[in-house]
């Protein structure tokens, strides 16, 4: 996150880039993750609750996706 942000500031986009992140579902692949994005002031969409690998991921995106729920934000 930090990179991208970095970059964004060089070609004087990160409010472009700030809005965008909040417009979409950023999926995390887990808490590491999810902390990361917050910390880069974007919400978690979505986030396996129990098993952090790419399947899970994938499979509650696709719920939440489908409007059957997603992630809680991290505290």
């Amino acid at each position: 996150m930090r990179r991208l942000q970095e970059v964004a500031r060089k070609f004087t986009t990160a409010s472009a880039l700030d809005v965008a992140m909040n417009r979409i579902v950023v999926a995390a692949i887990g808490p590491v993750t999810a902390q990361a994005v917050e910390e880069a002031g974007w919400p978690v969409g979505v986030m396996p609750q129990d098993s952090f690998h790419l399947k899970p991921m994938i499979a509650a995106l696709g719920k939440r996706l489908a409007g059957e729920g997603g992630h809680t934000p991290l505290t």
